[in-house]
């Protein structure tokens, strides 16, 4: 089954394959959304969690053995590895201040669970489905590039239920940018548990500080936005960077060359 579900959408044509894959996030996004809601009152997100988990899981069944991408560029990774702290170490930066909070166990356990599964279900739906359905060759059509970490922004204006129109509005092209970074490295290394690493440090440096440190207790506390404004333009740089030449479009031909030549 997941091999005729595969092969049918690679068999779209390409606006139309990129039409099925907004709808196939869109519906990822639904089902953890309506987990969310299901868990608006509990202490430990139990729903949101097993609906996280059966989404990431379902969308590696439906890939198959197409998942298994082999590792590229090995001599490579520890480079990747090292430029990809530098996020995570920008907003631990913006963290830090005196521990005035103590959060219980069950919080903690609560957050580290949420943060672990929302890395493993958006990288197995966005970035390998993204990969799977646009990728040839280790390349991409720029537009195909830049419209899967369109899609992969757009999913968070699900937030707008929950949160101001301008906080959602700047959430969504943060993760554009962020999607750009993190499907350039998925791309040159072939290790999707690299992203899923990645993406789990970065939201959990954004998070985590907050269990102990007040927001108003930060050293950087008056800089805050600053740490958006850094780790974007990091994002932004460092896509263009890994890259090779830094050349993000080129019209009429793959923006990526990335991975081994054919």
């Amino acid at each position: 089954m997941h091999k005729n579900f595969l092969e049918e959408m690679r068999g779209l044509p390409e606006g139309r394959r990129l039409g099925a894959y907004f709808l196939f996030c869109l519906a990822a996004t639904v089902l953890v959304t309506a987990g969310a809601y299901a868990d608006r009152n509990s202490s430990f997100p139990i729903v949101s969690s097993a609906v996280k988990l059966a989404v990431g899981i379902g969308a590696l069944a439906l890939a198959g053995g197409a998942a298994r991408i082999p590792l590229r560029n090995r001599p490579l990774l520890p480079l990747l590895i090292l430029v990809s702290l530098v996020a995570p170490a920008v907003y631990l930066a913006f963290g830090l201040g005196p521990a005035t909070q103590s959060p219980s166990a069950g919080s903690l356990l609560s957050v580290l669970v949420s943060l672990v599964l929302t890395a493993f279900w958006e990288e197995c739906v966005f970035r390998l489905w993204g990969r799977l359905l646009f990728e040839e060759e280790g390349k991409y059509k720029a537009r195909d590039f830049l419209a899967v970490a369109v899609v992969f922004g757009a999913m968070h204006l699900v937030n707008l239920l929950t949160s101001a129109p301008g906080t959602v509005v700047l959430q969504a092209v943060f993760a554009t940018l962020t999607a750009l970074f993190l499907q350039t490295v998925y791309t040159r290394s072939g290790s999707l548990l690299l992203v899923i690493l990645i993406h789990g440090l970065i939201d959990a440096a954004q998070v985590l500080p907050g269990l102990w440190v007040a927001a108003g207790d930060r050293f950087l506390e008056k800089q805050s936005g600053l740490a958006l404004i850094l780790t974007a333009l990091f994002f932004a740089v460092s896509a263009a960077v890994i890259t090779r030449r830094g050349e993000l479009i080129r019209r009429g031909k793959p923006f990526l060359k990335l991975g081994r030549k054919k």
